[in-house]
């Protein structure tokens, strides 16, 4: 019963409103107002974006920083061995070969089907 008599008296507003014509530039402002705020909701994002990447690099570099002091404080005396850098076999090029060959043949077919999905549907 209660509820009735509420959407009777918002009935009865409504009809008492008088019915007035939208502006002519109404469209015009109302796809402005949406384009500022899409705008806004992309710089919001972008900042957020941002500030993950930095927190994340501030991260990283002082955890390297950590592991470097925490590494040199001396536990025993000893000296950090020489790291050897080896070249592959030259029996390995031709696979190392096929395996980039593949990657960029990938790559490009990747790259060609993105571009005709989004010639499709945008």
């Amino acid at each position: 019963m209660e509820a009735n008599k509420g959407t009777d008296v918002f009935q009865d507003m409504f009809r008492r409103l008088p019915e007035a014509e939208l502006s002519a530039s109404f469209r015009s402002d109302m796809m402005q107002k949406i384009l500022q705020e899409s705008a806004k909701m992309k710089k919001r994002s972008e900042r957020v974006g941002l500030f993950a990447t930095i927190a994340t690099s501030i991260f990283i570099i002082a955890f390297g920083v950590l592991t470097i002091f925490y590494l040199r404080t001396p536990v025993e005396e000893t000296e950090i061995p020489a790291v050897a850098i080896e070249t592959p076999e030259l029996t390995m090029f031709p696979f190392y070969t096929f395996i980039g060959v593949l990657t960029l043949l990938l790559l490009f077919a990747d790259y060609k089907l993105r571009k005709n999905y989004s010639k499709k549907y945008q």
